[in-house]
């Protein structure tokens, strides 16, 4: 499938979007998130980079009762009878309007870092950018010669966290990564790596730190 229609009658209105934003993220594809709200069907859609989703929904206006949006986010409502009649077009349409070149999401790196250079100063100059959003995406730095300096951990089969050591520098920083289970063989034994991350701010017991949660992995040997 090139879509994802999911719905909910349990889900709470007012966090479909933010759901819609995390799935069209997770599964890379135009994701639509419905919950029943006064006998109608109301929901939030999301698209991926490079796709056009007010047109795909356009297309299929004719089963909506009204709907609303541009190329990236929408609102919609409908008759719950016309839900499987939607998801069904809504695919068709998708499918149709779908280019090769959007099968895997490109990561953009909007700056080649060095672990000294991530202060707390820095950080707060970094938050000033805020809110991140679509719009305004969470900026993605790249750091190279980086090993496990210790902590390495996999959490469900599937998840990784680690403290990392970049070459040349005496900072660490703590490492997390969803759905990246496939790099702990070789991180355990030493492999160099670039990796691509957002920095974060992690609060534990009133003491802040920064983190790095993960984009992706290059090996480096």
């Amino acid at each position: 499938a090139k879509s994802a229609v999911l719905f909910n009658n349990a889900w709470n209105k007012g966090v479909l979007g933010i759901v819609a934003s995390r799935c069209a993220e997770k599964l890379y594809r135009p994701t639509v998130v419905l919950t029943e709200s006064n006998q109608k069907l109301t929901g939030s859609a999301r698209s991926i980079p490079h796709f056009d989703l007010y047109k795909a929904i356009d297309s299929c206006k004719e089963l909506l009762e009204n709907f609303g949006g541009h190329h990236f986010a929408a609102g919609l409502t409908m008759k719950p009878e016309n839900l499987l009649a939607f998801r069904k077009k809504f695919e068709e349409t998708v499918s149709a309007l779908w280019q090769e070149e959007l099968h895997s999401p490109m990561l953009e790196v909007n700056m080649q870092i060095n672990f000294d250079q991530i202060t707390p100063k820095f950080f707060s100059v970094l938050k000033q950018m805020a809110p991140f959003g679509p719009f305004n995406p969470n900026p993605v730095f790249s750091a190279s010669h980086v090993t496990v300096h210790d902590g390495l951990a996999k959490y469900q089969e599937k998840h990784l966290a680690f403290v990392a050591r970049q070459q040349g520098s005496y900072s660490v920083f703590k490492v997390i990564g969803f759905d990246m289970s496939e790099f702990y063989e070789p991180l355990r034994k030493g492999v160099r790596c670039s990796l691509a991350f957002s920095i974060e701010e992690n609060i534990f017991n009133n003491v802040a730190t920064l983190q790095f949660r993960l984009k992706d992995i290059k090996l480096e040997e």
